[in-house]
């Protein structure tokens, strides 16, 4: 996949600031797969035989750049969490504890 034109967004869980960033890309908060899932205390998988990256047991397919990034709403339910756009900040808030 190729990169699209990025907007950055910072990454908030449970009001911590975390030290990676998403974009945005056609309007949807777009989040590192293995960064936000390990800090959340999710398990995180490489499937090397169809390139997929599994979150707690469930499939996720967004590998742009060798990286792993899903939907912020999509992460955020992988994981039992709660999530919130602050548009005016370029902020997506997650909030709560995972569900592993």
């Amino acid at each position: 996949m190729d990169k699209p034109k990025q907007i950055p967004v910072a990454i908030k869980l449970n009001e911590a600031l975390l030290a990676v960033t998403g974009f945005l890309q056609d309007g949807v908060s777009m989040l590192p797969v293995r960064s936000v899932a390990n800090a959340a205390g999710g398990k995180v998988e490489w499937i090397e035989q169809t390139k997929d990256v599994r979150v707690n047991g469930k499939d996720l397919k967004k590998v742009i750049d060798g990286s792993a990034y899903a939907p912020a709403r999509e992460l955020a339910a992988v994981l039992g969490l709660q999530v919130e756009w602050d548009g005016s900040n370029k902020i997506v808030k997650l909030k709560g504890s995972v569900n592993s």
